[in-house]
């Protein structure tokens, strides 16, 4: 319910690859913009609003199995038909020497960007890093990015380091299955 999918995963990583492939010249302002513009769109669609005006009982709590059968939430238990567990991500970041001293972006926060960094480096091939990296190949403004070839593990997290962030063109130095030791 607005929750990774809209914000930090698909509907970004893809809005941003559907900029890409327009066909006009394109700015790191617009892009955000348009990734904006997407999530607005979808918003309305996967709101709490929308699911409880189709009779879903939306519950807004710590929630743990008493059974097989059986959920508790809050001051409620549900013996359901179905259950959905919609826990929500959090990005783990490396343990790279020196990644702490720098700023650095996860799926969480790149798609926030105001201002065009001067570099890309992703860490990770999972759905996210990988559509990102789409994107930002086909961006005509850029210089370098590093992304890893091990593509669309579902565990994977990518996690974006913000000094090496930028968007570039195609024909930028790829690297991949690399180790990366330090920052």
């Amino acid at each position: 319910m607005g929750g990774d999918c809209l914000n930090y995963g698909c509907v970004p990583s893809k809005a941003l690859i559907a900029f890409s492939n327009q066909r006009k010249p394109k700015k790191f302002n617009d892009a955000m913009g348009f990734v904006k513009d997407a999530i607005n769109e979808i918003e309305p669609h996967d709101s709490e609003e929308r699911f409880r005006s189709l009779g879903v009982n939306v519950i807004r709590e710590y929630g743990q199995f008493v059974n097989e059968t059986t959920v508790a939430a809050g001051a409620y238990e549900i013996q359901p038909r179905r259950i959905v567990i919609a826990t929500g991500v959090h990005t783990p970041v490396p343990d790279i020497s020196g990644l702490l001293d720098v700023q650095y972006h996860t799926n969480q926060t790149i798609f926030d960007l105001t201002k065009k960094p001067e570099h890309l480096l992703v860490l990770g091939g999972g759905p996210v890093g990988v559509e990102l990296a789409i994107g930002e190949a086909n961006h005509p403004e850029g210089a370098s990015k590093f992304r890893s070839s091990r593509t669309c593990q579902v565990n994977d997290v990518g996690v974006f380091i913000g000094p090496f962030v930028h968007f570039h063109g195609k024909g930028s130095p790829r690297h991949v299955n690399m180790a990366v030791n330090g920052v």
